[in-house]
């Protein structure tokens, strides 16, 4: 066989194998090459123009120079189309857990555990009431209200000197401060609304100590050997001397009862400073109220009368009472320390800058309701009682230490300490003046005194 006929025998063995179909023969596909489907070729012709062959007849032989003629068999060329893409995967939405499981990490700075600020329980606003059912959304409740016990004392009074032995030179038996109180329980009750989010709040708190009560007396060493170091000589009872049921008695009884109420009006706002990290620092603003009642009381009963609570010609009385009626603004702060998933420690100082109104009353009386008056070589006029007011400035200051664990969603169990000072007081036993029978000495009130108050509270506290 000419080499003319076996190249165009080979080409068409090639090209009957290649489109055989897929059973008999496929075609390989380069990396990143697209071949075009399998189709017949057209036959093979002579090209425009070409000439007559000179060998066999019937044969045409293939012009390699005309365009589009084919150069070598059935040439496969290369498609520039790139190669195509995977198949894509269709994105998936997350569930609602890990939304909020993703939320909670970015809001603990990727670190995986719950963020300290929400103490284990809170959540960014997500609708729905926290405390309605199990896997509630994690809203949380606007409303807030607490209960908490209290068990306080305050500062000693001043110490002035009431009782003697007759006769004795020097003697000194009993003071004011023998009846002070030592410690006493109260209550407190917060109610708030958080608003803007729970950025802002307004809160209103009252608490009080139901009254410290103190109590002390002396009995004569010998009957009718007690006086009083208080200064009523120049007072009487319907012209006899205050001396005669003050001195030479058989008993004498002291007696203190103090009290203390506090409310407050604040505006609150929340995360000043850090609020993601474990301190948060928050401030308070409002009015403040806050009332110190005092009672100060010396009896005293003769020998050979017929006792207390007779008729009370042998019993007479000496009782101081004032109150301060502090009101004023108040500023606040509360720094927050987050100790762990759901437990805090808080330190809360106040201070308040208060006009003092202050009240006073003090009465010397008989057992049986007859006042006493100087003496007419006293100099002074009138009776008692002897009333009197004053307004004075005043400051208030007060910290509260606090550690609470959240053991429920809504609810927190707290404990802490409290310290509250106010200056520009007026005491009781600073009202007693030398001379008693000196009514406008009495009636001019000595406020340069302090009180303190401090102690314990417990409690719970819901939100709701």
């Amino acid at each position: 066989m000419s080499c003319p006929r076996a190249v165009v025998f080979l080409l068409c063995a090639a090209g009957s194998a290649a489109f055989a179909g897929p059973a008999e023969a496929q075609l390989s596909q380069a990396p990143g090459a697209a071949w075009a489907m399998p189709m017949p070729l057209p036959p093979l012709t002579a090209p425009p123009g070409a000439r007559a062959p000179t060998g066999d007849a019937g044969q045409v032989p293939l012009d390699r120079g005309a365009p589009g003629a084919l150069t070598a068999g059935y040439a496969l060329v290369a498609s520039p189309t790139p190669a195509p893409s995977p198949k894509a995967t269709p994105p998936v939405s997350p569930s609602p857990d890990a939304n909020m499981m993703n939320q909670m990490l970015d809001e603990a700075g990727g670190s995986g555990a719950p963020n300290p600020r929400h103490l284990g329980f809170r959540q960014a606003d997500c609708g729905g009431p926290i405390c309605a059912g199990e896997g509630d959304p994690c809203f949380e409740p606007l409303w807030y209200f607490s209960a908490a016990g209290l068990v306080m004392t305050r500062d000693r009074g001043n110490r002035v000197w009431t009782t003697a032995e007759s006769g004795v030179a020097g003697s000194r038996l009993m003071h004011t401060q023998d009846a002070d109180a030592d410690w006493q329980g109260g209550y407190e009750i917060r109610l708030g609304r958080r608003f803007c989010g729970g950025r802002w709040a307004v809160e209103a708190a009252y608490w009080s100590i139901n009254g410290w009560t103190g109590a002390d007396g002396r009995l004569a060493p010998d009957p009718g050997s007690l006086d009083t170091l208080l200064g009523i000589a120049d007072l009487e009872f319907g012209g006899a001397a205050a001396g005669t049921l003050f001195n030479n008695a058989l008993e004498h009884r002291l007696r203190r009862h103090d009290e203390v109420d506090s409310v407050e009006v604040s505006l609150l706002r929340s995360r000043l400073g850090p609020g993601e990290g474990l301190l948060e620092v928050n401030w308070s603003m409002g009015a403040r109220y806050f009332r110190f009642h005092e009672d100060l009381s010396l009896a005293s009963l003769v020998d050979g009368g017929d006792g207390w609570g007779g008729s009370g010609l042998d019993e007479a009385y000496l009782r101081d009472r004032i109150t301060n009626n502090l009101a004023g603004f108040q500023l606040g702060l509360d720094a927050c320390w987050y100790l762990g998933y759901n437990l805090h420690l808080s330190a809360a100082p106040k201070m308040a800058l208060c006009n003092n109104h202050i009240t006073h009353r003090l009465q010397v009386y008989r057992g049986d309701g007859l006042p006493a008056s100087p003496s007419a070589a006293s100099g002074f006029a009138g009776s008692f009682p002897v009333e009197s007011s004053d307004d004075v400035f005043s400051f208030l200051g007060q910290i509260d230490v606090e550690l609470a664990w959240e053991f429920h969603p809504c609810w927190t169990a707290f404990l802490g300490y409290r310290f509250l000072a106010a200056t520009g007081i007026g005491l009781a036993d600073q009202q007693l003046a030398p001379s008693l029978a000196d009514l406008p000495e009495l009636a001019a009130i000595d406020h340069n005194g302090h009180v303190i108050v401090h102690g314990g509270f417990a409690g719970l506290r819901v939100r709701f």
